[in-house]
């Protein structure tokens, strides 16, 4: 009686195990079925390259200006920098740039010191001293001109204010993100152009898409070198914005069938 039971027990154990190793068994064939259906599907691609390139006239000039004064005093000093600081903003206000185009990136006061000959009258005698001549204020500003006509005009003005130095200048697409994505759909335009008549050769249909990498995206501010105080307060510096290319490239792959 008690073998029987033992024996029942046995064979409901040695059941449950094979149903599980049956169900382990279909699993893995399954799964191994879809790893290889998936490979197979991965080697049916068409991959199609595509480039563009759109050329936009910049609309906005970023432009740096600095003051700089030298005084006997920090105090002084910096009172006479901030005397054409003033008179440079106004030009500005009187030129339509708004308050949030202009930007100060830098001000310091420090002190000035030069060599001069030491006089003594015993040796050692050190050949050379610092001495305290005075202080120098400098303050700096990034303006942004969004009316690139009137760019020069501002430059000659804040040259006759008494800005010691301008530079720095940059010529910019203001909505350059617009132009950026103008020239990525034109690209992807010309990916799936060139995936298609490879698929018309080789007698096969386009499907879904299954990867898309934007190899580049490429754009490069016109940078101008420094003007600075010119010899002729009279006269205009001429800023020509020029063109700006702006490339895309990008890479398309689609599964055929």
């Amino acid at each position: 009686m008690i073998i029987d039971r033992t024996f029942r027990n046995l064979i409901k154990i040695t059941l449950v195990s094979l149903i599980i190793f049956l169900l382990f068994f279909a699993t893995s064939v399954v799964l191994d079925i879809k790893i290889k259906e998936k490979s197979y599907v991965s080697q049916k691609i068409i991959t199609g390259r595509g480039t563009a390139e759109i050329k936009a006239i910049p609309n906005v000039v970023n432009i740096n200006f600095t003051v700089k004064k030298i005084n006997k005093t920090s105090e002084e000093a910096q009172k006479e920098m901030q005397k054409v600081v003033k008179n440079a903003i106004k030009i500005l206000d009187k030129n339509d740039i708004e308050e949030k185009d202009i930007k100060t990136v830098d001000f310091t006061i420090r002190p000035q010191y030069e060599r001069e000959p030491y006089i003594c009258e015993t040796a050692p005698c050190p050949k050379e001293k610092e001495v305290l001549k005075g202080f120098v204020a400098t303050q700096s500003f990034s303006v942004k001109i969004r009316d690139i006509s009137r760019g020069s005009i501002i430059i000659n003005q804040l040259n006759v204010a008494g800005v010691d130095e301008i530079g720095g200048l940059d010529f910019i697409i203001d909505s350059i993100e617009n132009v950026k994505n103008q020239a990525r759909l034109k690209a992807i335009i010309n990916a799936k152009t060139e995936a298609l008549e490879t698929a018309k050769a080789l007698n096969v249909k386009l499907k879904k898409i299954v990867k898309y990498h934007d190899e580049e995206n490429y754009y490069q501010p016109y940078a101008m070198q420094r003007v600075s105080a010119f010899a002729d307060k009279g006269s205009y510096p001429q800023l020509n914005p020029g063109e700006e290319t702006v490339r895309s490239s990008v890479v398309v792959t689609y599964e055929f069938e």
